[in-house]
């Protein structure tokens, strides 16, 4: 297998284990569905901006997404299989979380312990 190959394999296999369809991959990106198509088929690759959008959105490197990995059980991705149960707001705050910046991300998880401290 070649790495556009692995790459195109491997969004599909992110996407499936999300339970994602094409339409909200590409929703989340900002890119059109047949765009994501194309990468997700080995039709064409993403640029490196788009590869690191991926990466975010499946909470891997971007490394990860062109090196097979047959044998890794530590892989970063999410295996919640509850995920496909949330509900779509649910769903796509997660998404959104996943896209932001590290500094990002926890400036949102201290707001919503701060949002929970004042519920209690």
């Amino acid at each position: 297998m070649n790495d556009k190959q692995i790459l195109s394999a491997t969004l599909k296999q992110h996407r499936k284990d999300l339970s994602l369809t094409q339409e909200q991959v590409a929703q989340v990106l900002e890119i059109d569905r047949s765009t994501y198509a194309y990468y997700e088929s080995g039709r064409s690759c993403p640029s490196l901006e788009i590869a690191a959008k991926f990466a975010a959105l499946f909470g891997v490197t971007v490394d990860a997404l062109v090196r097979r990995a047959e044998d890794d059980t530590t892989n970063p991705r999410m295996h919640d299989e509850d995920f496909r149960f949330l509900r779509k707001e649910e769903q796509n705050l997660l998404l959104r979380y996943r896209r932001l910046s590290y500094d990002a991300r926890d400036e949102a998880r201290k707001y919503l312990e701060e949002l929970h401290a004042e519920k209690a």
